[in-house]
């Protein structure tokens, strides 16, 4: 093992195999295995303590994550040098296994062992490397709390459902040994776009399209821990480029078809989810879904939908439901419209700026907020003639009928009702309609949201936009243009969306679509 970088390989006849050589006082020396040049090498020398490289297919991520853990193999550290790392399942841990012994066995031979039992290799001079799964934050609770670890690793980090076990295991860094210039402990993790937790990864590290450069900033936390993401590709692996020249055109070929995966696997592009509820969808269609904002036109019916939360978080989304005229946007241009044409125009989004985390507001709070909201979009305002008379575009608004389950006599619907005080002034509380849930509801929502997406552009094989769309006004919807590009599938249900994922703005989006927006009408007898 080397601790220089690779400075060329070297074709083995008798193995067939390339061999590393790294050049050190200005001789060529044979080593079993160094970093490349490039994002490994500055892999292997980050100093940070959350290390997390993202790439390509092909690109050694986990080659790379692996010598970061075995350079610090005998440095006299011995039993407190202890190391896991951690994969979705234990069946994905056999090719680590034989990565492991590739890597290692030649350097230490019967100095170390494995436990095939317990999935521990052990070094004779103390060092220890488990290998285990991480599930979720109670899995790592019951499994990891009371260990110690110099290094945890966690493979596909995009795969986990949510971040909640990784940060978990960040307890588990710790031990007697303290820190110096030679001895860090980490938190190492590789990903790639895509998977449950993209949002989550994607917001921490701060990624979006395809990444450039070896790595992103150092990103300081606000208890002053550090993290960074290193950018790996196919171009990044010299060995591979030898051993499979074409692979880039099998990965071509393997992708045909799916331009989202083609997108994750050949270019690391982070602005879309391989595999996903709507990726494709926004990948073909976003410059038709996301519009300018533009002046609602008086015949408009407009409404809102909501999705309650609080550990996780709420939403409150506002839209304008055309009637076939034309409208005007902010800089003038004239847009059409069909009859039916939803556009969502507006949201509010209850979280604490941490991906799936809710800001635990009261109910009281979020009908402030709401009513907030309004007055400043120029959309609840006092009337000019009778300023005691405000008047309201939002009067109607739709929610999941849970909100309407009693317990002891109460219901937060009608919790919502409860006047709130702005500015010294009572403003009404938010009446809500609820939407029912058949079975089959989530799979019928997951179409129609999908069918209206696609609508916003023409059919292939037409010119003319047929069917009603959804249009989203991007810079007033920025969590909806967050969230819902990269949404996952439920692998149970292929045809509804990952509950497990941020799906709150989309659950409010299918009940705005399965509610009744039909005009409400009065009747009288007359005297």
């Amino acid at each position: 093992m080397s601790s220089s970088a690779v400075y060329e390989f070297q074709h083995d006849p008798a193995s067939g195999l390339y061999r590393p050589f790294v050049r050190e006082s200005k001789q060529l020396l044979p080593c079993v295995a160094a970093a490349q040049p490039g994002p490994q090498l500055a892999f292997m020398q980050d100093d940070s303590t959350e290390i997390s490289v993202c790439g390509t297919r092909g690109s050694g991520k986990t080659e790379i994550i692996i010598l970061k853990i075995l350079s610090g193999i005998g440095r006299g550290w011995g039993q407190n040098y202890s190391c896991v790392l951690l994969r979705s399942s234990l069946r994905e841990l056999t090719d680590i296994v034989q990565m492991v012994e590739t890597l290692a066995r030649p350097v230490w031979g019967r100095a170390m062992s494995y436990n095939k039992l317990n999935h521990i290799f052990e070094w004779k001079s103390g060092e220890k490397l488990e290998l285990n799964y991480l599930l979720d934050k109670e899995q790592a609770k019951q499994l990891f709390m009371g260990k110690q670890f110099a290094i945890c690793a966690v493979e596909e980090l995009t795969l986990q459902k949510d971040l909640e076990a990784y940060l978990t295991m960040f307890a588990c860094l710790r031990g007697p040994l303290p820190e110096s210039a030679g001895f860090r402990r980490h938190m190492l993790s590789s990903c790639n776009a895509g998977g449950p937790a993209h949002n989550a990864v994607a917001h921490r590290f701060r990624l979006s399209g395809i990444p450039k450069g070896v790595c992103g900033p150092q990103i300081v936390d606000t208890n002053g821990e550090t993290r960074r993401m290193f950018f790996s590709t196919y171009f990044d692996n010299t060995v591979l480029r030898r051993t499979s020249p074409n692979y880039i055109s099998t990965l071509m070929t393997s992708t045909e078809g799916d331009e989202p995966l083609r997108q994750s696997w050949v270019y690391n592009n982070w602005s879309i989810v391989s595999g996903g509820a709507m990726d494709a969808i926004f990948f073909k269609h976003s410059n038709t879904i996301f519009i300018d904002d533009f002046e609602i036109p008086a015949t408009w019916r407009t409404f809102a939908s909501f999705d309650l939360g609080s550990t996780r978080p709420w939403a409150w989304l506002a839209f304008a439901e055309s009637d076939g005229t034309d409208f005007q946007y902010k800089n003038g241009r004239v847009g059409r419209s069909l009859p039916g044409d939803l556009f969502l125009i507006g949201e509010l989004y209850g979280w604490d700026g941490t991906p799936d985390k809710g800001d635990h507001a009261s109910i009281a709070e979020i009908t402030t907020r709401i009513q907030n909201y309004k007055i400043a979009r120029g959309w609840r305002f006092q009337d000019v003639q009778n300023p005691k008379k405000w008047n309201d575009m939002f009067r109607r608004n739709f929610a999941d009928d849970a909100i309407g389950q009693e317990m002891n006599g109460y219901s937060a619907q009608e919790e919502f009702k409860g006047r709130v005080l702005i500015n010294g002034i009572s403003h009404p509380g938010i009446p809500f309609e609820l939407v029912s849930k058949p079975p089959g509801s989530r799979e019928t929502g997951f179409t129609l949201v999908r069918e209206r997406l696609m609508n916003t552009a023409a059919r292939p094989d037409s010119k003319i936009r047929e069917g009603k769309g959804l249009f989203i006004v991007k810079e007033n919807c920025p969590n909806t243009a967050r969230t819902l590009p990269v949404l996952s599938r439920n692998p149970k249900k292929p045809d509804d969306v990952d509950p497990a994922c941020e799906s709150h703005i989309y659950d409010a989006i299918r009940y705005a679509l399965a509610a009744d927006r039909a005009p409400h009408f009065r009747s009288y007898r007359l005297p």
